[in-house]
């Protein structure tokens, strides 16, 4: 597989588990957020994506993984976000806990594609602007503007959003 150009990697929630060496040699991967339906992360599944600054990961039950996921990444340079009520669990299980800093997500709001802690008009704008390929979404963008969780950022998360916003819809 050639994966060289790939810089940045979102695992939707509704994946539970990481195969076997599915990142293996993705040397130029920077950030991997992996949604919160992670349970396991499979052998070399990481190994070798040695350009690897910031790991995302959403599950608040700590994955188990295998003792080479993270084989050739000095994870010692790593951030790790994970929610801020898994911190402590995450600081006390290997190999997460050989991560650089292990930080808590601030409050992950679904919708809120701008980070601003609210949901408004302003994140279906800029999820429209995404679909329409005028901007492009940060990983953490990209978890939050999937609010329907089928893996995609489509028109119809912009809609779920405006639905929300006029009150019509809860989640």
């Amino acid at each position: 597989k050639d994966c060289s150009g790939l810089t940045s990697i979102t695992i939707p929630n509704s994946v539970t588990s990481i195969g076997s060496s599915a990142f293996k040699d993705c040397s130029g991967l920077t950030s991997v957020t992996i949604g919160s339906g992670i349970k396991s992360i499979g052998y070399s599944a990481f190994a070798n994506c040695a350009e690897l600054a910031d790991v995302y990961c959403y599950a608040e039950s700590v994955p188990t993984t295998k003792s080479d996921t993270f084989k050739g990444v000095n994870i010692g340079n790593v951030t790790l976000h994970v929610p801020s009520s898994s911190v402590n669990l995450y600081k006390e299980t290997a190999p997460w806990s050989d991560f650089k800093e292990v930080v808590g997500i601030v409050d992950i709001i679904p919708g809120d594609a701008n980070g601003d802690g609210q949901i408004t008009a302003q994140d279906a704008s800029l999820i429209l602007q995404k679909v329409a390929g005028k901007i492009t979404l940060s990983a953490n963008q990209i978890s939050v503007a999937d609010v329907n969780d089928d893996g995609q950022i489509t028109a119809q998360d912009a809609s779920l959003i405006l639905q929300k916003v006029a009150g019509k819809i809860d989640w």
